[in-house]
């Protein structure tokens, strides 16, 4: 598999609260970067009868921001994760082992893919996911690649 990775420029590197206020991609593609919320809360069933509450305010974001999410997901709880590690780098032993990798107040339970004109927008955004609200929304730029 190859890929090249598109230039990017970092702009406006006068830190604001100690964040890069803006990353622009070089992509005629996408006029507006895209940001990857990603969200940290209880580690939960998000299918179960007793999150519906909760999940219908996720609805509630998904519909007020429809126009700015591009994709995202919930994720199962971490006791279905199985983690793969390799020993000894590429060719190694693949080592398998049931369940998450820490033990964590706040699990990654899940994401949305934003677009925004700047950080700042996607941070207004962000504030929104009912995940901000009693855990944590992680937002980063996202790195396009071509091919």
């Amino acid at each position: 598999m190859s890929f090249s990775v598109r230039s990017i420029r970092l702009l406006d590197v006068i830190p604001l609260r100690g964040r890069i206020n803006d990353v622009t991609l070089n992509n005629k593609e996408h006029t507006m970067p895209q940001y990857a919320a990603i969200t940290y809360t209880a580690d939960v069933d998000w299918t179960a009868p007793e999150q519906a509450a909760e999940m219908a305010e996720y609805g509630k974001f998904g519909a007020a921001h429809a126009d700015k999410i591009r994709g995202g997901a919930a994720l199962y709880p971490t006791a279905t994760a199985t983690t793969v590690r390799v020993t000894g780098a590429r060719g190694g032993d693949v080592v398998l082992s049931d369940g998450p990798y820490a033990e964590t107040k706040e699990a990654l339970t899940g994401f949305f893919l934003i677009e925004a004109a700047d950080l700042d927008e996607a941070l207004r955004t962000a504030a929104e996911i009912p995940a901000a609200w009693g855990g944590a929304v992680e937002v980063r730029p996202v790195i396009e690649f071509e091919g």
